[in-house]
């Protein structure tokens, strides 16, 4: 707004500026879907966004160090090896626990016909965590394999993106996501539910998946310095508790690629 103010009337498109832009109420309006159709434009020619406010973050360091901002000095071993890929590399990590899994009938539903979470409920199943960094450095891949007695391995599958600060959001199927925070407090890592979005054509649409999934939540505690002991849930205000899981897990992998 300031700089519509400021600038010159020396040619159409100052005027027009000057004009959209230099009272409050319509830069509030029409500055959002300008800025949307801008990210779309760059997203499709393959521009990269600028990480211009990141100048302190170490090149090559874990990608959770970055999330985590000062606390990651604060976290205990445990969880610098389990956020331990590191951007642009191909480090990987497996955790390996039992989980006592609680399914709804809509989420297990949900689950067989998208393919997506988790489709049944269980007592002390095995469960295999591997996970990794994508390419473009901003992102971690899960692969989390629960290995049922009765119904053989499930995979769910997702990728959390992170999209600044201590903020992301986790990916399933078709564009679907999960925003959360990750915080260390009161000696716990806890992810707080942000919301459900939509990606379509870059562009993250705020959806009210909360009214069938209810709010998600999750915590993460250590035991030692390779054990570490988490819960999650999603809360449903009217239907209760639509998942939830507990357990714990023990580090028994960390691949990290040498660098020069």
């Amino acid at each position: 707004m300031l700089m519509a103010r400021l600038g010159t009337r020396e040619n159409w498109f100052n005027q027009m500026n000057r004009l959209l832009f230099q009272g409050e109420t319509l830069s509030r309006i029409g500055y959002p879907p300008m800025r949307a159709m801008r990210n779309l434009l760059l997203r499709a020619k393959g521009v990269p966004k600028l990480n211009n406010l990141e100048t302190n973050f170490e090149k090559g360091a874990p990608l959770f160090q970055k999330i985590f901002g000062e606390d990651w000095h604060k976290i205990p071993p445990v969880f610098h090896a389990h956020y331990a890929p590191r951007s642009g590399t191909s480090d990987r990590v497996k955790v390996e626990g039992t989980l006592d899994v609680k399914v709804s009938p809509l989420v297990s539903v949900m689950s067989r016909l998208t393919g997506a979470l988790i489709p049944y409920s269980g007592k002390g199943v095995p469960v295999t965590v591997t996970f990794w960094c994508g390419e473009d450095g901003n992102s971690l891949y899960f692969d989390r394999a629960f290995h049922y007695a009765d119904h053989g391995t499930c995979h769910f599958r997702s990728k959390m993106v992170h999209t600044g600060g201590n903020e992301l959001i986790e990916f399933i199927k078709f564009g679907i996501g999960w925003r959360l925070t990750y915080q260390w407090q009161n000696e716990k890592v806890i992810l707080k539910h942000r919301g459900y979005v939509w990606r379509m054509f870059g562009l993250d649409i705020p959806i009210p998946l909360n009214i069938i999934l209810g709010k998600g939540y999750a915590e993460e505690t250590a035991i030692s310095d390779k054990r570490f002991h988490m819960w999650t849930h999603a809360n449903h205000p009217l239907f209760g508790e639509m998942l939830h899981y507990t357990g714990e897990f023990q580090i028994t992998e960390v691949k990290c690629e040498t660098t020069s």
